[in-house]
């Protein structure tokens, strides 16, 4: 009986090594299998915030066009009035920002198409971070401009360490800004603008139609073409072997001031060029060189935020994917945009001669 009671005591003594062992590892085993698949569904639940965030912001670019005769907020729309003053902003001349919808910025969108839908604050400093850091942020965007960045940031006064900004998550499209002479003509409140916008987004590179202007109207296929997309501007080295060394790579500009000409912080020029900003500056949502892992780390970063692919807005207000083997020019640039060279785009590729549809 007692052998009996001493075998059941040796047999409830607990597990072996071997059996322990065993059990980490069928747990570690799990862990790794779990950890992707809720890593992705974090990342697919962001990708659905972001989505809704675009979608929100064009409906009040919409509706800013049904009130306002189908025009687009933009510099030769809701930003006409600023007119080059140095490197002066909002923070130098508060009274150029005296309500919600005034624009903070010659090509800033934002503040006159979403004032009311957003509730916008009318201090410029507390918009600018309302805009930035909360109602318009991209959950997947953890890009601080002072903390991951070392670069110039204009006009930005108090902001000028960045005082916890993220970069702005969404811009407009630049071309879809692009003023037609048949519509303004020479000698609009800013001609001296217009020539500069044309030869920075286009000079002797594309031909915009001059039947074009930001109108909802002039848009021949509102379903085609994107009016907001995610990601933002930024200003990176144009030498190769700087992007091959990682020299000088963390430069950034934001630029507030009133009167921009590179899109600001509210416009960029697309994911279609390959070379940049036809005014000199990169663009931040270039997929050249994408198998430099640099390049390939700043596109993640700025733009292609879920799983190498960012959330588009189209005229007609309905919101799509785009990755690598998606990018068309087309869906940039205004019907009748005319290539007078070969640019170097990403995508489909386009001759010199060649027309947008």
């Amino acid at each position: 009986m007692m052998q009996t009671l001493r075998s059941a005591r040796a047999r409830r003594r607990g597990f072996t090594l071997i059996e322990l062992l065993v059990v980490i590892a069928i747990i570690a085993l799990l862990i790794g299998i779990l950890l992707p698949v809720l890593s992705s569904a974090r990342e697919a639940a962001r990708a659905g915030v972001c989505a809704s965030n675009i979608r929100s912001a064009m409906q009040g670019v919409v509706i800013y066009g049904t009130e306002n005769r189908d025009w687009m907020p933009g510099p030769f729309t809701s930003g006409e009035e600023f007119q080059p003053d140095g490197q002066q902003s909002f923070l130098d001349n508060p009274a150029k920002a005296t309500g919600s919808s005034t624009p903070l910025q010659n090509f800033d969108w934002m503040s006159p198409a979403l004032s009311d839908a957003f509730g916008l604050p009318s201090d410029p400093i507390d918009r600018t971070r309302v805009l930035f850091n909360t109602e318009l942020r991209c959950p997947s965007n953890e890009l601080r401009i002072a903390e991951l960045f070392d670069g110039a940031l204009i006009g930005l006064g108090p902001y000028s360490d960045g005082d916890g900004l993220f970069l702005p998550s969404y811009s407009a499209v630049l071309p879809m800004m692009a003023p037609g002479r048949a519509i303004f003509g020479d000698s609009g409140k800013n001609p001296k603008f217009m020539d500069e916008f044309q030869a920075a987004y286009g000079g002797g590179f594309l031909q915009y139609p001059d039947s074009f202007g930001p109108n909802f109207s002039s848009i021949k296929n509102p379903s085609g073409k994107v009016f907001l997309q995610e990601g933002s501007r930024f200003v990176s080295p144009n030498n190769a072997s700087d992007l091959d060394s990682g020299a000088n790579i963390d430069t950034v500009e934001i630029d507030i001031r009133l009167y921009a000409k590179q899109g600001g912080s509210y416009g960029t020029y697309g994911s279609w060029y390959a070379g940049g900003g036809l005014g000199g500056k990169e663009d931040g949502l270039f997929l050249s060189d994408a198998d430099n892992p640099i390049v390939k780390l700043y596109n993640a970063q700025v733009a292609y935020r879920h799983s190498d692919t960012h959330n588009l807005a189209f005229m007609d207000g309905h919101v799509d994917i785009e990755g690598a083997n998606d990018i068309d020019a087309a869906k940039y640039l205004p019907t009748g945009t005319r290539f007078n060279v070969a640019l170097p785009v990403v995508g489909v590729k386009y001759d010199a001669g060649d027309v947008i549809n």
